[in-house]
């Protein structure tokens, strides 16, 4: 049996470019806040990394997204290994 991602058809270009739009303004928020969007601008599930109580889960809930925590990592950073916080958001469309 085929996988149900395999059967989701591609999103249309309309779809793809507002989403694609979405993302950017998405990762200018994000890496003003000090945080980093990990995910492709093209995907639906966008995962950011954010420095531990930076608050911007919460930021980004004023704003009306809805992060999702995933867990906690680290990220190799110009001050070195430093860590982060996973978050997940969805693009609408």
């Amino acid at each position: 049996m085929a996988a149900a991602w395999k059967k989701t058809p591609p999103p249309s270009p309309a779809v793809l470019k507002k989403r694609q739009e979405l993302a950017a303004a998405l990762d200018k928020f994000v890496n003003a806040a000090g945080g980093w969007v990990i995910s492709p601008h093209s995907e639906r599930l966008v995962c950011i990394e954010a420095l531990p109580g930076s608050g911007l889960s919460l930021k980004l809930s004023e704003l009306g997204w809805h992060p999702v925590f995933l867990g906690s990592g680290t990220r190799v950073h110009s001050d070195g290994i430093i860590p982060v916080d996973l978050w997940q958001v969805e693009i609408p469309g």
